[in-house]
């Protein structure tokens, strides 16, 4: 007869402690953030709309 192997959960190997409100994860060694980057033609831009990209960038 076959043994039949038991798959393992994301959960079962993945060290996560806890979700915190501000959207970070806790681990067993570290924080973790995920951010969402949206892309865009930094060289389209007109000198304007550079600075203030440079400037939100300064201020994150």
């Amino acid at each position: 007869m076959k043994k039949i192997k038991k798959q393992e959960t994301t959960q079962s190997w993945i060290p996560l402690e806890e979700i915190l409100e501000n959207g970070m994860i806790r681990t067993k060694q570290a924080y973790i953030k995920i951010l969402k980057v949206i892309p865009i033609n930094y060289n389209l831009k007109s000198d304007l709309e550079k600075q203030a990209i440079l400037n939100s960038y300064k201020i994150y």
